[in-house]
């Protein structure tokens, strides 16, 4: 009976919100997942960054309604997992930001620099995701590609063509094929995962 009720008191919050490490057990849940394909896919990282950034995705990504198996391919793509990676056009870190955007983002708070902390660096990158993806229509296809190119030349290849072809949804493919990569070799043990809505990006996979 004790060990029941010190399982419980680690399980609710004071709110009566199910807990797990003073974290909701359904963010907790996804952390979890996230660390485990983390621990094999960058196997170079050390286990606090590890940590860190399954807390990030897995709040981040279920704040903003995201798979966050998409955030992780997102940054396989972007970075290979490198959190001090930096592109030829100069954005930085896992899933390359230009300092530009996030200091507009920021109203200045976050420089250069501040983009090679993961936890900063993914919360700004799954910020404009959304941000994006809300722009086009709840198109995560066409989402990913405005990441990728800037909503204005998505605009403009929308409006020759209806529908992102060839070159143009190279990108979006390629984030997309590596989420259902992710969920597919690393199968989550039926968690929160599974009810954050995908239909949109897996349509896109079968265009």
């Amino acid at each position: 009976m004790v060990r029941f009720l010190v399982v419980m008191a680690l399980l609710v919050g004071a709110g009566g919100t199910a807990q797990a490490g003073g974290i909701p057990l359904r963010t907790y849940e996804t952390m979890t997942w996230v660390e485990g394909v983390l621990r094999l896919e960058a196997p170079h990282w050390d286990p606090v960054t590890r940590r860190t950034v399954a807390r990030t995705v897995a709040e981040e990504s279920r704040a903003a309604n995201l798979d966050p198996a998409l955030v992780l391919a997102m940054i396989k793509v972007e970075s290979r997992y490198k959190t001090t990676a930096v592109s030829h056009k100069g954005a930085r870190g896992l899933m390359q930001l230009m300092p530009r955007v996030a200091r507009t983002m920021t109203q200045g708070a976050v420089d250069a620099r501040g983009l090679e902390d993961p936890e900063t660096n993914i919360r700004l990158g799954v910020a404009l995701l959304k941000r994006l993806i809300r722009t086009h229509k709840g198109s995560t296809a066409e989402g990913l590609a405005a990441y990728n190119m800037g909503s204005r030349k998505v605009r403009a290849l929308m409006a020759r063509h209806d529908t992102l072809r060839g070159k143009d949804f190279r990108y979006s493919r390629a984030v997309l094929r590596e989420a259902g990569r992710l969920k597919r070799v690393h199968v989550p043990q039926k968690l929160a995962l599974a009810e954050v809505p995908t239909r949109g990006w897996l349509a896109a996979l079968v265009d």
